[in-house]
């Protein structure tokens, strides 16, 4: 029995002198620390993951460096820089995430802003095609016949448009003047060009910034319906207006 107990001794000193053997720095251990906070932070883990690898590195080093080459200073040194690096990671992840927060909202805010356009155009029967939103103002509503001066309807239909632009600074509108093939291709062609440019000059008086819009005079060349019947010609005589969330 004595035996035993003498045997059970030793080895219970023999793992104590060990323990005493083995390297330690208080700056080792405080980058281990702040290492493993980091690391346990989901938002360094998720947007600050080089960083927080360059940390992890750094403490290897500095491990190695205390305990298989016996260099203190040198082990303490990288502590130092894995502890500093732990710290950038965890700056570098909070900043990020309040960047990534603002974009956010700025991206909710432009689709917010984008339906509501899209809701006000839908009064006016807008259409979506791959050249953008739509709008077709009829001709015979916004001028009186071969002239190019908006009536008091027109001038109204106009001033919806602007409305929903002015809501919405980011598109642009190409405003498309057509007409029937009644009368010359020159007589047309100037004709839908006033048309265009009319819209135009009322959209900018109604507080829209000209550089946002672009009028173009069409002519007879492209019909939405046949010119050999009265209501076909009257669907052709039409001021379009494209809006675009882009350029023009």
């Amino acid at each position: 029995m004595r035996n035993v107990m003498t045997a059970t001794l030793l080895a219970g000193c023999g793992l104590a002198l060990a323990a005493c053997s083995t390297p330690t720095s208080p700056a080792v251990e405080q980058a281990r620390a702040a290492v493993a906070g980091a690391r346990a932070n989901p938002d360094v883990v998720s947007r600050a993951q080089p960083e927080l690898n360059a940390a992890q590195e750094a403490l290897a080093q500095s491990e190695r460096a205390l305990t298989e080459e016996d260099d203190l200073e040198q082990a303490e040194t990288l502590a130092y820089v894995a502890q500093r690096r732990a710290q950038t990671a965890e700056q570098l992840a909070v900043a990020r995430a309040e960047t990534e927060a603002v974009q956010g909202a700025g991206e909710a805010r432009e689709r917010a802003i984008r339906q509501t356009l899209e809701q006000r155009l839908a009064e006016l029967q807008a259409e979506r095609t791959d050249r953008g939103l739509v709008v077709g103002l009829a001709g015979d509503v916004l001028f009186p016949v071969d002239q190019a001066t908006l009536s008091p309807g027109g001038l109204r239909e106009v001033d919806r448009v602007a409305s929903a632009l002015r809501d919405f600074p980011q598109a642009t509108a190409i405003i498309e003047g057509h007409t029937d093939s009644t009368g010359s291709d020159a007589h047309n062609l100037s004709l839908s060009e006033r048309r265009a440019d009319a819209v135009r000059a009322e959209l900018v008086a109604a507080g829209l910034d000209p550089s946002r819009l672009v009028a173009r005079g069409m002519g007879e060349a492209f019909p939405k319906a046949p010119n050999d019947t009265a209501a076909g010609r009257q669907q052709n005589r039409r001021v379009e207006v494209i809006i675009q969330e882009g350029g023009a």
